[in-house]
This record gives structure tokens, sequence and C-alpha cells, in this order.
């Protein structure tokens, strides 16, 4: 599994955690589940886990694709906040394209290098 998907708090927070490849197919997957009409109402908090993953098979599409989504997203439920958890950089340098696509959308966009400082950050919101 490369994609795990975990709705908590009455869906105001999902959770995703991604391991081993992380398929195009997987990535398009994310916002397309995480903003779905269902959860998108209640939807405040995003955590995208991507500390375990081994290799990202994403194209620049893939990015821009999930970044129209977040601003999709963002028009349609103000204020949500996503948290990144990643160390490698290459998972850091995606992210950081995914927010330059996504720069029009009224979304705070943070990475983190764990869990711990993620959560913090996240309390405070």
């Amino acid at each position: 599994m490369a994609i795990e998907l975990r709705f908590s708090n009455r869906n105001s927070r999902v959770d995703i955690v991604c391991t081993g490849l992380l398929s195009s197919k997987e990535a398009r997957s994310m916002p397309d589940k995480a903003f779905a009409p269902e959860t998108l109402p209640k939807l405040k908090k995003v955590v995208v886990d991507y500390l375990c993953v081994e290799h990202f098979g994403l194209a620049l599409q893939d990015l821009e694709y999930m970044a129209k989504k977040t601003v999709v997203a963002a028009e349609k439920r103000k204020g949500i906040v996503i948290a990144i958890i990643a160390t490698r950089l290459l998972a850091i340098r995606l992210t950081r394209m995914w927010q330059a696509f996504a720069r029009n959308a009224d979304v705070e966009i943070e990475i983190f290098d764990s869990c711990e400082n993620a959560e913090t950050w996240l309390a405070l919101r």
C-alpha cells in the first residue's frame, strides 16, 4: 500500500500516510479523496506523512493536478492548513513545487521534519 487516508474528528482532519512507491495515480488520488465533496465542508487540517516513501514516481503534471485540486478546495473551504512531514530532500522539493503551483490558494502549507513538530504547529491553528 502506498497511501492510506485516515479521517478523524468528524472529518475535520485527514492524515495521509505514504509508504513505499508513491505513483502518479496514487499521488493524484490524495487530493481527490481528501477534498471529496462529503468531507470538504468540515475539513480543517491535513497531514501528509512522506517519511516512509522510498520512491516518488511523480511527474510535473501530477504536482500541477494536486495544486489545482488544492486551489479549488480552498475556494470552497476557507482556512485549511496542511502539514507535510518529510526529511528527504526530494520530498521537500516536490512539496515546494506543489506550493508554488498552489500559490493562489488560501491554504497554509508548512513542512516539518517530525510528527511532533507538525502536531505542535497544528495545535496552534
